[in-house]
């Protein structure tokens, strides 16, 4: 003889458990954002990036208007991404200390030391860019937002 067994409540449970899903994403998300933009306006302003003795290039600001971010969700990933744009596309033989996907980079010698890298500056930010990560889900965490 065979017993069957109902649960009710399951559609809602599911339900529920979307909802919350969506919730973490959200909230990974807004810190992500956080995070990127705190981390942008860490970046040294490029009147402060001496010029070359004897240089009679003037800077333009071209260099750091080029650099953005955006925040992606891959999967059950949350990427915050920080980017040169195209308006700047020396840019990674100025502040990067890696040769990009497009082979472009790494800093060139003449930069060094005066330009900073992008990589050096998210060493120098990680702890408060962790902080502000963990601040998000630990708001989520508590109920919030």
């Amino acid at each position: 003889m065979a017993q069957i067994v109902a649960i009710k409540g399951l559609d809602e449970m599911v339900s529920n458990m979307k909802a919350a899903a969506d919730n973490i994403r959200a909230s990974l998300e807004k810190g992500m954002d956080k995070a990127t933009t705190f981390f942008i306006g860490q970046l040294p302003d490029e009147a402060s990036i001496p010029e070359p003795e004897g240089s009679a290039y003037t800077r333009t600001g071209t260099m750091m208007r080029s650099v953005g971010q955006e925040v992606r969700t891959l999967g059950v990933d949350v990427v915050g991404v920080v980017f040169v744009g195209a308006i700047a596309p020396y840019a990674p033989w100025v502040i990067s200390s890696e040769v990009g996907n497009n082979g472009a980079g790494p800093q060139a010698r003449i930069h060094q030391g005066r330009w900073f890298t992008l990589q050096g500056e998210l060493k120098k930010n990680m702890d408060a860019i962790r902080n502000i990560i963990l601040d998000a889900v630990t708001a989520l965490a508590k109920g919030g937002r």
